[in-house]
C-alpha cells in the first residue's frame, strides 16, 4: 500500500475543507413566503413597531430565500442580471427558478420585473398575479399590479391594488400619496 506524503495529505485535507465550505454556502437556510417569522414582522410593520426600513429589509431578505436548495445562487444572479439590464441572461435564470421552484413567489416577482424591463405588460401582469396568489402580503407585487392597472386605464383596480399593498406595508409615504391622489381622481373630493 502506497504511503501518502504529509504534503499530499495536507492538499487533500484542504480540498475537502474547501468542498465542505462551498456546500455550506450553497445550501441557504430554507425560508421564503412560508417562513413563520414573517407573520410577526408584518404585525410589527403594520402596527408601527420598529424601524420600517429594517422590517422591510428583513421581510424582503426572507422572501428572497428560496425553499429549494441550490436555487439561491440562481436568484442572486437573476437579480443582478435584471439590475444590470442583461435581460437575456435574466430570462434564462428566471425560467430555471420558476420551473425548479413553482411555489416560490419571489421567482414570479423576478419574472414580473423582467417583463416590465421588456415592456411586456401581459407577462408582467400574469407574473405579479401569480406572486400575489402565492404570497398575498407581497406589497411590491401588489404595487406593481396597481401600476399596471393604471397603465391600462383601470383606475379603480389600480386604487384597489395600492390599498392592498398599503394594508400590508402602511409606512410607504410615496405609495400613500399615489393612492390618495388616485382616490381623489376616481371618487372626487370628500364633502
Amino acid at each position: 500500500m502506497a504511503r501518502l506524503s504529509s504534503r499530499a495529505i495536507l492538499v487533500r485535507m484542504r480540498f475537502f475543507l474547501f468542498i465542505a465550505i462551498l456546500s455550506a454556502l450553497a445550501s441557504p437556510a430554507k425560508a421564503d413566503q412560508f417562513d413563520p417569522a414573517l407573520a410577526q414582522l408584518f404585525v410589527d410593520l403594520r402596527e408601527g413597531r420598529g424601524d420600517a426600513s429594517v422590517l422591510e429589509a428583513e421581510i424582503e431578505s426572507r422572501w428572497l430565500m428560496p425553499p429549494e436548495e441550490g436555487t439561491a445562487i440562481l436568484v442572486e444572479r437573476a437579480v443582478k442580471a435584471i439590475d444590470e439590464d442583461r435581460l437575456a441572461v435574466a430570462e434564462t435564470l428566471v425560467a430555471h427558478i420558476t420551473s425548479i421552484a413553482p411555489s416560490f413567489a419571489e421567482g414570479f416577482v423576478l419574472e414580473g420585473r423582467l417583463a416590465l424591463a421588456r415592456n411586456d405588460t401581459g407577462t408582467a401582469l400574469r407574473a405579479f398575479r401569480r406572486a400575489v396568489s402565492l404570497e398575498p402580503r407581497h406589497y411590491y407585487a401588489l404595487e406593481r399590479l396597481g401600476d399596471l392597472a393604471l397603465m391600462l386605464g383601470d383606475k379603480p383596480r389600480a386604487h384597489e391594488h395600492y390599498r392592498d399593498a398599503l394594508d400590508w406595508h402602511p409606512r410607504q409615504p410615496m405609495l400613500q400619496q399615489k393612492t390618495d391622489r388616485l382616490r381623489t381622481e376616481i371618487y372626487g373630493r370628500e364633502i
